[in-house]
């Protein structure tokens, strides 16, 4: 099961992306994605 960078959130559901930075996935959850929460990849980049 994947957690989303946003929430922290154990999900099932969800939107990967790449970080610009790293190149690491970073993994959202349907509703932090809808809603814009940001999110913050462990290498320290922030996004929308």
């Amino acid at each position: 099961m994947k957690i989303c960078n946003s929430c922290g959130k154990k999900v099932l559901y969800f939107t990967t992306l790449k970080c610009p930075n790293c190149n690491k996935k970073i993994y959202r959850c349907e509703k932090c994605k809808e809603r814009v929460v940001p999110y913050k990849c462990a290498c320290g980049f922030e996004g929308p």
